[in-house]
Order: C-alpha cells, then structure tokens, then sequence
C-alpha cells in the first residue's frame, strides 16, 4: 500500500528529525507552533492507517521520496521546507541531518535556496 502525499511528508520529517539521532519536541514544537503547512499535512493522516503502515515496514524514506516525486514541484517544495525546518529547528545542524537534506535535494533536483525561500513564506 503506498504511502499518501501526508504519509510521505511525515516519514520524510520523522527521518530528518531522528537523523541527529533524537527527534526533539523543540523540532515537532517548531512545526506544530509555526508551520501551518506542516499542520495541515499533518492533520490529514489517518494515524492508525499510516501506523500499520510504519508497522509494515512500508513507511521508509524511498516510499516517501516515491510518492512525493510523482506530485507537483509545490508539493515538493513544501515537504522539503518542511523536513528544512525540522534540521533548523534546534538550531544545530549535525553530519546526519546534512547527509539527509543533501540526499532529498538531489533526489528532487531542488535548490536549497528554493527550500529556504518557501520555509520563509510559510512561517512569516
């Protein structure tokens, strides 16, 4: 069962989030306080649908970056602003976090300065 555009974006958070090893409530506080895009992904998922789905083993990052490549580059945009501003969020971006944000750019073939200018419409 493929993972929803709201699945995908989530999974694509979750990775970032862990990806320095602890995903924080200062990052899921950045998003739930300051990214109504987030929240609106957000909001969508059936959790107990997208849990069985993580149960599965069928929420991964490939799944995730599979569904969002068939969606519109604004979707795009938006789920990597999203997973930007998770890294932001404690101010620290370690080797992990880097790894993975370099990895998503360049599986959508997407600037990070497209990524940093939607962050800044989103929250502002």
């Amino acid at each position: 069962m493929a993972l929803t555009q709201a699945e995908a974006i989530q999974t694509l958070t979750i990775h970032m989030g862990q990806a320095d090893g602890d995903y924080s409530e200062q990052e899921m506080m950045a998003l739930i306080r300051n990214n109504p895009v987030a929240m609106k992904h957000l909001d969508s998922i059936d959790n107990d649908l997208y849990m069985l789905k993580i149960k599965r083993g069928e929420a991964t990052k490939d799944a995730a970056i599979s569904t969002l490549k068939g969606r519109s580059l604004d979707t795009q945009l938006d789920a990597l602003a999203i997973v930007w501003h998770v890294l932001l969020a404690d101010g620290i971006m370690d080797d992990g976090e880097k790894k993975l944000m370099v990895e998503l750019l360049v599986e959508f073939d997407i600037e990070i300065e497209s990524v940093t200018a939607r962050l800044e419409k989103i929250i502002s």
